[in-house]
């Protein structure tokens, strides 16, 4: 997050989001989950969409983090409530 305005991601997130991830042990909050985005050094690049029903959303995207090589994410979200 460039700008460092959280004002849109907190916006969209709701009250009861979780982020799971892959290579986390512990699942991250909507507080933690916007403070991270606030610290990090990954910049996004490349997003994509490959399918967006109303189950579950396919898409990727270019991660580039300092002094690592560039990395592909493939991101499957699986919607609860059809709520996106």
């Amino acid at each position: 997050m460039r700008s460092k305005d959280i004002s849109h991601l907190e916006s969209i997130l709701t009250e009861n989001f979780i982020w799971n991830n892959a290579s986390n042990v512990v699942a991250s909050s909507k507080k933690k989950t916007i403070l991270w985005t606030l610290v990090t050094q990954i910049e996004i690049i490349n997003y994509k969409t490959f399918h967006n029903g109303h189950d579950v959303i396919i898409r990727t995207h270019n991660k580039i983090e300092p002094n690592n090589a560039e990395t592909m994410v493939l991101c499957a979200y699986l919607c609860e409530d059809e709520k996106k």
